[in-house]
């Protein structure tokens, strides 16, 4: 019997379109230059990325990998989106601030576990250079349509979702998305301030060994690694095989989505 699991292996996390909490200030700069805001932001969710989205058991909204890369094989380019450092800060609660370091902590829980033991309930963020990312001109496509090869197992994903009725209006491709290339993080409760606390905010927080992360004080560090942290996404109107470059190459046709268009999805 063929498995109906091809969608299984995904993340879930958090797509703002809006966002009204502690990130507020960064979704709204994020905004005026026509991208929607990451929370968390992702190491993987760059140009390519390609989601659904799915309703949860509570009643949320969020994102389901389709395909990790809609063109493995492609190298991005630098976006034409001249891109100043961002001001904006943002002061967060410590769990959420220690989910923006997936893959970099050595173990999630206990960092949270270690802020809560040493009285850190918010963690200040400061984000640092940032720059824009995307996919090359051969690469993107508009409601005309433009015939393209995509990788196989996005294609393999992309013909069951077809077969099945649920191609169009429901599938989303990353197009252009805003990389920072550094986060600084500080404590911002009085126990941190006045010195109190047991080991530095690094060692609580307890980096895998190749992460890039610099002790500044003992109450913030900076983060070299990079995060994507807003992005432009194409919905996909439809994906029509050709048969002339083999069974990847087809007629793909999409709209750019507004921020605004985006949060009316996710709500």
């Amino acid at each position: 019997m063929r498995k109906k699991g091809i969608l299984i292996p995904c993340v879930f996390f958090l797509l703002q379109a809006c966002c009204n909490g502690p990130m507020a200030p960064l979704a709204k700069e994020l905004k005026s230059y026509g991208y929607t805001l990451y929370e968390p932001p992702r190491t993987n969710r760059g140009p390519g990325w390609t989601f659904r989205m799915v309703r949860t058991f509570d009643g949320r909204t969020v994102p389901m990998t389709v395909c990790e890369n809609l063109y493995p094989d492609v190298d991005l380019v630098d976006g034409n989106l001249s891109l100043p450092q961002l001001s904006t800060k943002s002061t967060v609660d410590g769990s959420v601030a220690v989910d923006f370091l997936e893959g970099l902590l050595k173990d999630i829980g206990g960092a949270k576990a270690s802020l809560s033991a040493n009285s850190i309930k918010k963690l200040t963020i400061s984000w640092g250079q940032v720059s824009s990312k995307e996919l090359p001109e051969e690469r993107k496509f508009t409601e005309k349509g433009e015939i393209r090869a995509i990788g196989a197992p996005c294609a393999a994903v992309l013909k069951e979702l077809k077969d099945r009725g649920e191609l169009a209006g429901n599938l989303f491709i990353v197009q252009q998305a805003i990389l920072a290339n550094e986060l600084s993080y500080e404590t911002s409760d009085d126990s941190g301030k006045k010195g109190e606390l047991k080991a530095s905010l690094k060692k609580l927080l307890n980096f895998e060994a190749n992460a890039k992360a610099t002790e500044i004080t003992q109450t913030s560090l900076q983060i070299k690694e990079p995060r994507y942290i807003g992005y432009i996404a194409i919905a996909l109107l439809e994906w029509a095989p050709t048969g002339l470059l083999g069974p990847e190459s087809a007629k793909l046709y999409g709209r750019r989505l507004s921020p605004d268009e985006l949060a009316k999805i996710t709500q």
